[in-house]
């Protein structure tokens, strides 16, 4: 019975009670708090083992997580990139693929919360970081021995090269032969049979490619080459080459006269080209011209046609005028008769008339119907008579009759040429101009012919004196006064050829 605040109650007790007596009550009592003692451990151990199993549940789902960074890293790194690249730049590879496993364990370790993560993460890098680093070790090795390959054989295609471009040269192809087989044996010393494939290779190449190159130049002289080292080279390559030999041969044979027909055809196209430009220049310029005005423009751009289409180009439109090699040669006597005709006992006459003769003669060229030859002789024939004509006109005295004493004869023009030109040579030219001017049919007196003679003269003068100051021949030149002012340039004396010798005013 238990005595409580309201009441006293009876109590039963579960605990065995063996004994009634106060030890035996203590020790029931013990034992019943070793019981409830262990429960409550079994019950703490319950819990223990739940919080752990949910640590290796999160464990597994952050390995996951793991997992999946991982995949994206060699995806981005490997697959995409290291993967891909080729010989010399797949070297380092492997190295560069640690640093960025090793940069990716170290922040992935930050996640890292307790030993089970930790052991997950560590399970997970050395699983497939090793099998990445595996991937990568033989890709890497299998693109450096690509690179080795690729080094080599551009080494073996520059001696190629520089034995074609040197092939006159023995010593720069034996030059060039040498450093091929040395890049060889660099690489390939520590497999003697592949390097013995390789040289056997090479050898054969470089033979036959200096045999080809010489047969396009000299099939002789590539022949004794090949026989010289036909033994290096590949049986499979000797019947080609022979027959490329055989051939260059008889090419080389047949060469000059090939060479002599291409010209010929390259000549014929270029005449076709110069011809069918001429024709559309010429029909470019003279557009809206009729026959006459062809024929003049084509004579006077002579220079800018090739001689065999002028020459077809002037007889088209002479055609087409109804001019032939007859008419032209009926004009060409009809101006002899004209020369002959002209009165030379009289010099004035004479002169008056072979200016007439000049002028048709320029004239029927210009339409056409007096061809270059004649009309070169025919103008010479003149221009000698003409000349002498002068000669007659120096001493003229015809005017300086009684009733006109004073008159200004062509006798006093020369004098005055004579006094006054700069170029002696020019005198009767000077002269005939003279002439030519004061008949031109107009009507002139002694002062105004006296002018235009002075004109004449100081304009020769002007010339000769302007090619003195510019530096150009003078030769002809009388010496000018001191003081001589003429375009601009006054004379101080000395050397009249040189400008040093002129000051501008």
């Amino acid at each position: 019975m238990v005595e409580t605040r309201f009441d006293k109650i009876v109590v039963r007790s579960k605990l065995p009670t063996p004994f009634a007596s106060a030890e035996a009550f203590g020790a029931g009592a013990g034992r019943a708090l070793q019981r409830t003692g262990a429960v409550m451990a079994n019950v703490a151990d319950k819990a223990l083992v739940e919080i752990d199993r949910q640590k290796q549940k999160d464990a597994v789902n952050k390995g996951m997580q793991f997992e999946n960074s991982f995949d994206k890293l060699r995806r981005e790194k490997v697959n995409s990139d290291y993967l891909t690249r080729k010989g010399q730049a797949a070297l380092g590879t492997t190295a560069a693929w640690e640093k960025d496993a090793e940069e990716w364990y170290n922040q992935q370790k930050e996640l890292v919360t307790n030993d089970y993560d930790q052991k997950i993460l560590d399970e997970i890098y050395r699983r497939r970081n090793g099998a990445t680093l595996d991937t990568l070790t033989r890709f890497e090795a299998q693109e450096k021995e690509r690179y080795y390959e690729e080094n080599t054989a551009n080494r073996l295609k520059s001696a190629l090269d520089d034995a074609l471009a040197n092939y006159k040269d023995d010593r720069l192809v034996a030059q060039a032969y040498n450093s091929g087989l040395a890049a060889l044996r660099v690489n390939y010393a520590d497999r003697p049979d592949l390097l013995s494939a390789k040289e056997k290779a090479y050898k054969s190449d470089f033979y036959k490619t200096q045999t080809l190159r010489r047969a396009d130049d000299d099939a002789n002289a590539a022949a004794a080459y090949y026989q010289q080292h036909k033994a290096q080279i590949a049986g499979s390559e000797h019947q080609a080459i022979e027959k490329l030999i055989e051939k260059s041969k008889q090419f080389q044979a047949e060469l000059p006269s090939k060479m002599l027909e291409k010209q010929v055809k390259a000549a014929d196209m270029q005449v076709k080209i110069s011809q069918y430009e001429n024709q559309r220049d010429f029909d470019k310029e003279t557009a809206g011209m009729d026959d006459s005005g062809k024929l003049r423009y084509l004579r006077k751009n002579e220079g800018q046609y090739s001689g065999d289409w002028f020459k077809a180009k002037q007889k088209a439109l002479l055609s087409a005028k109804g001019i032939t090699a007859e008419t032209r040669a009926e004009t060409a006597q009809e101006i002899l008769l004209d020369i002959t005709m002209l009165d030379k006992n009289n010099e004035v006459d004479y002169l008056n008339g072979a200016q007439k003769v000049l002028t048709k003669i320029e004239n029927e060229y210009a339409e056409g119907r007096l061809s270059p030859t004649d009309r070169k002789t025919l103008t010479a024939q003149v221009y000698r008579e003409q000349s002498k004509q002068v000669d007659y006109l120096k001493t003229n005295e015809d005017d300086a009759v009684w009733w006109r004493l004073g008159d200004f004869t062509y006798k006093d023009a020369n004098e005055y040429i004579e006094e006054n030109s700069s170029s002696p040579g020019n005198n009767s030219k000077l002269l005939l101009d003279y002439f030519r001017k004061i008949n031109d049919g107009g009507k002139y007196d002694n002062k105004q012919k006296r002018v235009i003679l002075s004109n004449i003269v100081n304009k020769q003068k002007q010339a000769d004196l302007l090619a003195a100051v510019n530096g150009n021949s003078a030769e002809r030149m009388k010496m000018p006064e001191i003081g001589t002012v003429v375009s601009g340039y006054r004379y101080k004396g000395g050397n009249v050829n040189d400008r040093k010798s002129w000051e501008k005013i």
